[in-house]
């Protein structure tokens, strides 16, 4: 294969983004959004824009006139870059984290871990679900009950370098979770299955202790992403660490979206359960067979031959 001599790595300076948080409900939402050309119209104003969406009801809560009673409870994030540079606004739980982190107690990637002096904050029963619902609850600074979003209205929101970018407690917990990528007109329609899912998992004791993070991704050119050459729904269904039987609840829903025509998968999170023999690659993929061909040129002796890659029909 040859000697790799020297790289050139092509970086940029940070930036700085604002961000504005909402919270309000699922079917506020999706009557909102409805349309996917409404969708596509109010990401054009943003430079990111992102949900976490309570997979299970909430039994009770209020916030700027948002009821959550029988509700999803969803928090909506909106960012924008600016030229401007100071540090402003942030939470209770974002200071938490940062105190914890600044101690050792907790690391950047999980809780708790490795120091039997760690306090272990992770360790969660199977009916934990009021976790996913109070984590979505906690991030929204304003209710937003379905008028026009217009964030440069407020007085308060926050700011920070794009390296940093705003962490809401999750240190304090960890996670894992599937990625499952879908076409964006279809953002309604499969956050409604996965609900439907979930609260099956629920009646079955299989709790989520963890929202579903919802962004979406502008098309790529890289054969095998799963924003290849179309605007992509990105759904993150989360689990806490230490959920009891939390694998099994995320299994059921994976092996469920798998049957979609047009799902394509997170090739960095866990794909234990996908091979060529339930995931049509070429049917996900329109240029997989160029993408074959392309590693088996680079892959003549066997080099990158591994497990993974004879369950997927690389090799």
């Amino acid at each position: 294969m040859g000697i790799v001599y020297s790289a050139v790595i092509d970086t940029r300076p940070f930036y700085w983004l604002d961000e504005w948080t909402y919270i309000t409900t699922w079917d506020t939402f999706k009557s909102s959004f409805a349309n996917a050309a409404d969708l596509r119209a109010f990401l054009q104003d943003w430079d990111t824009f992102s949900l976490l969406v309570a997979p299970t009801k909430a039994e009770k809560g209020k916030k700027d006139g948002v009821s959550f009673k029988g509700e999803h409870p969803v928090s909506l994030t909106l960012r924008r870059q600016t030229d401007e540079r100071r540090t402003i606004g942030g939470t209770f739980f974002d200071a938490v984290a940062k105190t914890f982190e600044d101690l050792h107690i907790i690391t950047g990637k999980a809780p708790a871990e490795g120091r039997w002096w760690r306090p272990k904050l992770a360790n969660l029963k199977r009916d934990d679900s009021w976790l996913g619902r109070g984590s979505v609850k906690q991030t929204g600074k304003y209710g937003w009950t379905g008028e026009e979003l217009q964030p440069e209205k407020l007085p308060i929101k926050r700011r920070n370098k794009c390296y940093k970018i705003f962490p809401k407690g999750g240190k304090l917990f960890g996670g894992y979770g599937i990625e499952l990528a879908f076409p964006i007109e279809r953002t309604i329609e499969v956050m409604e299955r996965i609900i439907a899912l979930a609260e099956a998992n629920d009646e079955n004791r299989l709790f989520h202790t963890a929202p579903v993070a919802v962004r979406f991704v502008a098309p790529a050119q890289a054969y095998a992403s799963p924003q290849f050459d179309r605007e992509t729904v990105m759904f993150e269904v989360l689990m806490a660490k230490g959920t009891e039987d939390g694998e099994e609840a995320l299994a059921l829903i994976e092996e469920d979206m798998l049957h979609e025509p047009d799902i394509r998968v997170h090739w960095g999170l866990h794909v234990d359960r996908i091979s060529r023999h339930n995931a049509d690659f070429t049917r996900m993929y329109p240029n997989w067979s160029r993408f074959k061909a392309t590693f088996d040129r680079f892959n003549q002796k066997g080099t990158f031959h591994n497990k993974f890659t004879d369950r997927i029909g690389l090799s």
